[in-house]
């Protein structure tokens, strides 16, 4: 079924379901800064048991703003990225699947310590400690035939959506 049917059986709608599996809204406000806009300096201080951005959101997984070997002085991997869609814009009650996605594009300094680590923390366990069965909602890969779920918190109670795809597809690298 579809996202907002899925948001339907949840007592959500569409925009909230997305909101928890981006980990911001459409308007790209962070959930974990409620009412603050939108913006890319905050960190997950507010949010430590992951109840209003899942610790299964991409944004969390991707970036989880924090450092994750204190001890050895070990920074978190990060890169710089930037996506730029192309194809038609999506519409209410539009027929059909024109063409259209994103070309991503990430600077960093190294492939294996930056890159292959957070692609790493998509399709399994990362930094957040999520078991390693429950990989990123938008873009992990599952095994073929593999069941995915997508679990979060909502209001205090624990949802779960089956995913049965990710809703994005590698074309070329």
């Amino acid at each position: 079924g579809s996202v907002a049917e899925a948001g339907a059986k949840l007592g959500m709608d569409e925009e909230q379901i997305y909101g928890k599996m981006m980990g911001r809204t459409r308007a790209g406000e962070p959930l974990a800064r409620p009412g603050e806009g939108a913006t890319n300096d905050f960190d997950y201080a507010n949010d430590a048991q992951g109840k209003l951005c899942p610790f299964q959101a991409h944004i969390r997984r991707t970036n989880p703003r924090q450092t994750i070997d204190d001890e050895n002085f070990r920074p978190t991997p990060r890169f710089l990225r930037r996506g730029l869609s192309y194809g038609p814009a999506h519409r209410d009650g539009e027929e059909g699947y024109p063409e259209r996605g994103i070309f991503f594009m990430a600077y960093n300094s190294s492939i294996a310590e930056q890159f292959e680590v957070i692609q790493r923390w998509v399709n399994s366990g990362n930094s957040t400690g999520i078991p390693t069965f429950q990989n990123d909602p938008l873009m992990g890969v599952s095994p073929p035939g593999s069941r995915r779920t997508f679990c979060f918190e909502h209001e205090g109670e624990l949802k779960r959506i089956d995913v049965p795809t990710a809703f994005v597809e590698l074309k070329w690298g």
